[in-house]
């Protein structure tokens, strides 16, 4: 039988095609088993991180925050996780990463401590002697701490108007408040004496870095103004002077260190402020969780130490005055009409409440100012309600407790 001249070709066309379309098949089947063990191995590596950290909260051991160590998490060899702890501000920064087949996952966290016992409480009043004193529209929800004077109602300046002195429990308070640890201190020394280094070699408005490069340290000398416009992540400003904040600037997850440090009307941010002389908040201000204001005075020489929340700001977060050095005066934390604070106020000095705090006070000593006279040891016209403080407040390193250590948020 003769064929036609065609027909060669036109097999060889069809068996072409046909192994065109089996390899195709074949390759498409590789690449998708490559697809499935690729995502079953990011899988494996995330849980291997999971794992680590887990581990690294449960765990007390000081090396995790030395150079960071490998952790076997199953003994076979086969899942190990290096796991990295250091301080960053009052909380730590955890580096979390686990790698196979030139796959890595790698996760930077920040973490801080459940509260502990005392900072379960709505006030917290050093035993000096005196009563606490509630005037006016003043409403106190939560455990109280007090001397043994107790609490009582009074008619001056204004007349109590509630039914109860306070909703809670009363325990008897100590001399001195819950002991803060100076491990703070002790870091705040060792970053004043940075330089600045690693900022980027090109001048643009804004300074970003991530948790996953060195920390880059700007150091203010001849001005108190950043100089940039959005300032996030692994980022820390030190200034000898008053260092100042405006509400057209960005900021997030920064440590700033200054003498002073003043946050203009409107300012929006979240961050960890550090200052020995004063810490001014302006109006209208929002500071979201977990922010940070903290005044250490460790130099005689500033007589009043104070931080000042303007009129209608609001804070998440946690707000100290302590002293490093002999302080017969005392610092003071005001929070003026209208201002809010959800989570710890912690004065080793003078408080004056004006506003609304959901969570904890603990200080020696209230203070009242009106126009005619000081009031010592008063409230008036205040809200401290413990029991609206977020279930998932966490405090941070500064004070020692049995407190579990838990996840604040996520870094990048």
């Amino acid at each position: 039988m003769k064929l036609k001249g065609g027909s060669l070709f036109l097999v060889l066309v069809i068996a072409m095609v046909v192994a065109i379309i089996s390899s195709s098949m074949i390759m498409l089947s590789y690449l998708n088993r490559v697809q499935v063990f690729n995502n079953n191995l990011y899988v494996n590596l995330k849980n291997n991180v999971e794992s680590g950290m887990a581990i690294l909260l449960a765990s007390k051991d000081t090396t995790f925050a030395q150079d960071g160590i490998y952790v076997d998490l199953y003994g076979a060899g086969t899942d190990s996780v290096y796991v990295k702890k250091q301080d960053w501000g009052i909380f730590g920064y955890v580096l979390a990463k686990a790698n196979a087949k030139n796959v890595e996952v790698k996760k930077h966290y920040l973490i801080g401590q459940a509260l502990a016992e005392e900072l379960n409480c709505a006030i917290y009043l050093s035993n000096q002697g005196r009563s606490l004193s509630v005037c006016g529209d003043t409403k106190i929800t939560g455990n109280l701490y007090l001397p043994e004077a107790g609490i009582r109602r009074e008619y001056s300046p204004e007349p109590f108007t509630g039914m109860d002195l306070f909703k809670g429990k009363e325990h008897k308070s100590t001399y001195s408040l819950p002991k803060m640890n100076k491990r703070i201190v002790h870091f705040l020394e060792a970053c004043e004496s940075l330089q600045s280094q690693n900022l980027p070699e090109e001048r643009r408005d804004s300074l970003v870095n991530s948790f996953e490069n060195p920390t880059i340290v700007l150091r203010l000398k001849k001005t108190t103004m950043v100089p940039y416009r959005v300032i996030k992540g692994n980022v820390m400003i030190l200034s000898d002077s008053v260092l100042h904040l405006d509400n057209n600037q960005e900021v997030e997850d920064i440590i700033c260190i200054a003498r002073g440090i003043t946050l203009s009307d409107n300012f929006k941010g979240i961050g960890q402020f550090f200052a020995h002389d004063s810490i001014i908040v302006g109006v209208n201000v929002k500071l979201q969780y977990p922010t940070v204001l903290g005044l250490i005075k460790k130099d005689f020489r500033y007589t009043k130490p104070f931080i000042k929340v303007g009129q209608d700001s609001q804070i998440k977060g946690i707000v100290f005055a302590i002293h490093d050095v002999i302080d017969l005066a005392g610092s003071l934390v005001q929070y003026r009409k209208g201002s809010f604070l959800e989570g710890i106020s912690y004065a080793e000095g003078f408080t004056e409440v004006n506003g609304k705090v959901y969570g904890s006070v603990l200080t020696n000593k209230f203070v009242l100012n009106t126009n005619s006279s000081i009031y010592e040891n008063y409230l008036m016209n205040a809200t401290i309600d413990e029991t609206r403080r977020s279930k998932q407040f966490l405090s941070g390193t500064l004070w020692e407790g049995k407190g579990q250590k838990k996840i604040v948020k996520c870094l990048y």
